[in-house]
C-alpha cells in the first residue's frame, strides 16, 4: 500500500507533467505569433531610447523566481519554527499536568532469596 507521501508525489509529478503538456503548443504558438507580426513590422523601426538599460525579460524572471524561492524558503523556515514550538508547547503542558495524572503502580520486586548466613541465624 502506497504511503500518503507516495500519493502525493504521484500527484505532484502528473502535474507537472500536465503543465509541460500545456505548455509545450503554447511557447510554440507564441513563437509562431511573432515570426507572423514580425513579418509585418517595417526593417527600419525606430530604435526606443535608453532600450539598453532595460533589463531583459529572462533576467526579470529570473530575478523574480529568486524573490519568490527566497520567500518560499523563508516560510519554510518560519513553519518548522512554528512546529518546534507548538512541540515544545505540548510538551510543557503535557509536563504541567503530570502530577494529575495518575501513576502506574509499580511492579511489586522479587524478595530476594534468603542467604545461608540468613537462615543459620
Amino acid at each position: 500500500m502506497p504511503s500518503l507521501t507516495d500519493s502525493i508525489s504521484s500527484v505532484q509529478d502528473q502535474v507537472l507533467d500536465l503543465l509541460k503538456t500545456v505548455q509545450e503548443p503554447t511557447v510554440d504558438a507564441v513563437e509562431r505569433v511573432v515570426e507572423t507580426v514580425e513579418g509585418f513590422l517595417p526593417d527600419d523601426r525606430p530604435a526606443l531610447p535608453f532600450v539598453d538599460s532595460l533589463p531583459k525579460p529572462a533576467e526579470s524572471i529570473d530575478k523574480a523566481f529568486g524573490y519568490a524561492e527566497q520567500f518560499v524558503d523563508g516560510q519554510h523556515d518560519f513553519v518548522k519554527a512554528i512546529l518546534a514550538n507548538q512541540r515544545d508547547f505540548a510538551k510543557a503542558i503535557v509536563d504541567a499536568v503530570a502530577p494529575l495524572l495518575p501513576t502506574v503502580p509499580a511492579k511489586p520486586s522479587k524478595p530476594v532469596a534468603a542467604t545461608k548466613a540468613s537462615k543459620a541465624a
